[in-house]
């Protein structure tokens, strides 16, 4: 005999911004789901983890850090920032899975990604002033 879940499904937004900048961060809105059934019933508290590793210097931060629901709430919302590090975090998107559980047993994950860009590269070669242009003279 198994109870249904607590927790019935997690839910993350596309990030604002969508694109973010060595040394900026990224926000998104998780939501968590009552899960339906009689083992669903009473008050839970549930605790994030990613099942897949963040790019190199990004942090993950919550608000409110912790989700407690009451019997009467069938829904929570949590502001999720994923920060990145300048010099460190790496260019490019990067997928990651994050599962809000109330057990091992019990929980829901969600897919999300962060994209981020590199350092600014100029591709305009570097022109010399015709004082610093090398001068040749006949022989």
């Amino acid at each position: 005999f198994l109870d249904s879940p607590k927790v019935g499904a997690l839910f993350v937004s596309s990030p604002s911004p969508a694109n973010v900048s060595q040394g900026g961060a990224a926000t998104y809105t998780v939501t968590i789901l009552r899960g339906t059934g009689n083992g669903s019933a009473g008050a839970f508290d549930v605790n994030f983890s990613f099942t897949t590793a963040l790019p190199a210097g990004v942090t993950a931060s919550f608000a409110p850090t912790s989700v407690r629901f009451t019997p009467s709430e069938n829904s929570k919302t949590v502001t999720m920032t994923l920060a990145t590090t300048s010099g460190v975090t790496p260019g490019g998107s990067a997928a990651f899975t994050l599962k809000g559980a109330t057990s091992n047993q019990d929980f829901a994950s969600a897919n999300g990604t962060i994209s981020v860009c590199g350092p600014q590269i100029s591709s305009q070669p570097v022109g010399l002033s015709p004082a610093a242009r090398p001068q040749f003279w006949p022989r």
